[in-house]
């Protein structure tokens, strides 16, 4: 970016910036035609896009201001704002290519705006899950496999990404790939990580203590991820459904995890030792004793390895992850300050404001089997009503935090898939 470093080859290295910003204004709405909106939040949206070549992608385009500043006008971006876009497109250009992580393509900035072009994925991973006929642990096993791999990956080249949830989890092609997705708060290993950042139950108790961590945070977090697959439930928890109790349960180790899986599925519906012992590698409280990345894969083995023919369905453990929050209900931005002056930037170009016609094709094959030798048990879909997936009072708060970042009050069912950020 104009900030930092600045270069749209996706396959070249970083380099700081040798052309001044006015030199690239406007060159991302001469080349990209805007869609529709795949999500928004308080800093971002995400929208599709098509180039020139009617290649679909999907873009990120963050505000240069927080808010509560004046906007537009020809006033630099605000200086943190700026810091954080170039972080992330340092970490996402180190990321590079890799079957398991987004990829980034270009990234561009204007006097409002800047734009991180990045490969659209066909589905989250909640639209697969759902939809997933053979939703056995073993299956589970795969796209939590997939998600430790590009973990892998990531602290091979040296990023962490701070921020492991299931929402930060797309899907790409007929064996639906799993991706890790955003990278907003990701950071360099090379120095020194403090703060809180994240979403609150997939915190570490080392972030939390306010000590020192490293990419171990990473393998903490998707501990919890997993076991909210497996188990229906968080691993930790509290009677007060705040931010702040959830917080504090991790932090000193209260309500330790029980292993038990999520209400009136049944003791005969649960997973096995094997599942048991790779989640509680990931969970150890002390860095030290946790696993990384690369040795989780391993511990991961014998859940991909074992039989699946008598295995139960756990879609009742993803009714369980829905209830209490695990997936964020994607709430979308009211303020059309941002959309209006995107309409208009696209006006000047395409002759005509964004073009919300142009939505993500659908997909007829989420439910497609990942083994082709392995078709003997089959469930049906798995479907929640709405009322179930958005049911307020029974979700676990989910506010994405940077200790860096303005203060927000929210409620909690104020949540956000994006971009929210908070301090206590």
């Amino acid at each position: 970016m104009g900030c930092t470093v600045s270069n749209n080859n996706p396959s070249a290295h970083i380099s700081p910036s040798v052309a001044e910003p006015s030199e690239r204004r406007n060159e991302f709405h001469v080349n990209y035609r805007l869609g529709a909106v795949l999500g928004k939040g308080t800093f971002a949206q995400v929208r599709l896009a098509r180039d020139a070549e009617s290649r679909q992608v999907a873009v990120k385009i963050i505000s240069g201001w927080v808010p509560g500043e004046t906007r537009p006008g020809n006033r630099p971006p605000n200086k943190k704002v700026c810091s954080d876009v170039d972080m992330e497109v340092k970490c996402w250009k180190l990321i590079g290519k890799h079957n398991h992580c987004v990829e980034l393509y270009e990234d561009h900035e204007d006097s409002m705006f800047f734009y991180l072009v990045m490969e659209r994925c066909d589905a989250s991973l909640l639209e697969v899950l759902k939809t997933t006929s053979t939703l056995t642990e073993r299956k589970l096993g795969l796209y939590v496999r997939d998600m430790l791999s590009g973990l892998k990956h990531l602290h091979h080249v040296g990023v962490v990404h701070r921020d492991v949830k299931p929402d930060n989890c797309l899907c790409q092609g007929d064996e639906n790939r799993v991706k890790l997705a955003d990278f907003g708060l990701s950071a360099l290993s090379s120095t020194e990580l403090k703060g809180v950042y994240g979403t609150p139950p997939f915190m570490s108790p080392e972030m939390l203590q306010k000590v020192p961590y490293d990419s171990k945070t990473d393998t903490w977090s998707l501990g919890v991820l997993a076991y909210v697959l497996f188990y229906g439930r968080f691993p930790y928890w509290s009677p007060e459904k705040t931010i702040k109790a959830m917080k504090e349960a991790i932090r000193t180790g209260t309500a330790t995890p029980n292993y038990h899986v999520f209400k009136n599925v049944g003791e005969n519906v649960k997973p096995s030792s094997r599942v048991r012992t790779f989640v509680q590698k990931c969970l150890r409280r002390t860095p030290d004793e946790r696993v990384t990345a690369a040795e989780a894969l391993t511990s991961l083995q014998p859940v991909i390895d074992a039989d699946e023919r008598d295995m139960p369905s756990l879609h009742h453990m993803l009714y369980g992850a829905l209830k209490v929050g695990a997936f964020d209900a994607l709430r979308q931005n009211t303020d059309g300050q941002i959309d209006a002056a995107l309409d208009a930037l696209q006006q000047k170009v395409w002759g005509g404001p964004m073009d919300l016609a142009m939505t993500r094709p659908k997909r007829t094959n989420l439910h497609r089997d990942r083994d082709r030798d392995n078709k003997d048990k089959q469930f049906p879909p798995f479907s929640v009503s709405a009322s179930s997936e958005t049911a307020a009072s029974s979700r676990t708060p989910r506010l994405r935090c940077s200790e860096s970042t303005p203060s927000m009050t929210m409620t909690m069912s104020d949540t956000d898939a994006l971009s929210i950020r908070s301090v206590n």
